[in-house]
């Protein structure tokens, strides 16, 4: 299974290395505006970039973790990819 996470902040990040202990992953790709910043050693099973959509098109599982304020933008762009997978907000406030 590949998932995507979505936002990979303290909580998307946190998600996405305990997702990566999963047998059940072959892969995680995760997704921030700034991937320089993302906490070292990076796993093995992690893919890291800047485009939301094309995490959305790989993955069979979206996990979104951006902030309320870029919750639209966000949806906007994976709103093609995202048709029919399993999509989980760890979003504060924000119902999609």
């Amino acid at each position: 299974m590949i998932v995507a996470v979505l936002g990979a902040g303290k909580i998307g990040e946190a998600v996405a290395r305990a997702t990566a202990k999963s047998s059940r992953v072959s892969r995680i790709i995760v997704t921030k505006r700034n991937v320089s910043t993302l906490r070292r050693p990076i796993p093995k099973k992690f893919q890291v970039t800047t485009d939301n959509t094309l995490a959305s098109k790989e993955a069979d599982l979206i996990i979104i973790a951006v902030k309320a304020a870029d919750a639209k933008h966000v949806l906007e762009d994976i709103s093609e990819q995202a048709r029919g997978k399993v999509v989980i907000s760890l979003m504060a406030a924000v119902s999609i």
